[in-house]
């Protein structure tokens, strides 16, 4: 692993979480150069309770292609309608990201989440759908950070809420 990206990475964990009007600007920035791009509408979750980052919400219908723009969906259609979503979590203490697929199956009125990290039982095009968006976003200046790392404690920091050592994912994209 490369140790100067482990060092700025471990420098952003002791970042203040950016509340700013400029952080929530940035996001919708990218928000709409990605509608732009990809011709498809996005959601922004910009809920920072104990969050140190805003997601970006793709959904791709039951063929596997990203909602098209013309799409006269609601945020909440949007999300009933979608066979898969990704998610694009983008930190605010430095040019992070991190993005997961998640593949919803219906039984009911209850929605179940298909574990988002591994690639394991998704489609081509739908990994190909997540390719394109992480390509994206890496153009754009962000970088994604790798599992090993992503996972490592940082002991001198605690999360707020069970006192257990942080991960760096928990510093970097989920206030601790």
């Amino acid at each position: 692993m490369d140790t100067n990206l482990e060092e700025t990475i471990l420098r952003a964990c002791k970042n203040e979480v950016d509340y700013s009007s400029r952080f929530e600007d940035k996001i919708i920035s990218i928000q709409k150069s990605a509608e732009e791009y990809f011709k498809t509408v996005i959601d922004i979750n910009n809920d920072m309770n104990y969050s140190a980052s805003n997601r970006l919400i793709f959904y791709m219908d039951r063929n596997s292609k990203l909602l098209e723009d013309t799409t006269n969906f609601t945020k909440e259609n949007r999300w009933l309608n979608a066979d898969h979503i990704v998610e694009v979590l983008i930190s605010s203490l430095g040019d992070f990201y991190w993005s997961r697929v998640t593949g919803k199956k219906k039984i009911l009125r209850f929605t179940l989440k298909k574990n988002a990290t591994r690639t394991d039982g998704f489609s081509t095009s739908v990994l190909q759908n997540k390719t394109r968006i992480d390509e994206f976003i890496e153009r754009l200046g962000f970088q994604t950070i790798p599992d090993p790392l992503l996972w490592k404690t940082v002991p001198e920091i605690k999360t707020d809420l069970e006192g257990k050592p942080a991960t760096v994912f928990d510093i970097i994209f989920s206030e601790i």
